[in-house]
């Protein structure tokens, strides 16, 4: 088994997050920021592009690291 060509991969360092591609071909980035209670909360953020969704990713931490909440998870819809 051979492994990858280094210089082909893009590799993120701890805590940075994911960045991928859906069978879609939307590119999702998820990372996690700080949520009340000093806790921590998975976001996720699609892009057309890698580059779009790692920026959406970046201003979601940066807003994140400047002491802005994440907006409120949505509610599950009761199931009949």
């Amino acid at each position: 088994m051979t492994s990858p060509n280094p210089s082909s991969r893009r590799t993120r360092a701890n805590g940075d997050g994911s960045v991928y591609q859906c069978k879609d071909g939307r590119w999702e980035a998820a990372g996690y920021v700080l949520a009340a209670g000093d806790t921590r909360r998975r976001v996720r953020v699609y892009g057309a592009t890698r580059k779009e969704a790692l920026a959406k990713l970046t201003e979601k931490t940066a807003a994140s690291n400047r002491g802005v909440p994440p907006p409120p998870r949505r509610a599950a819809s009761p199931r009949s």
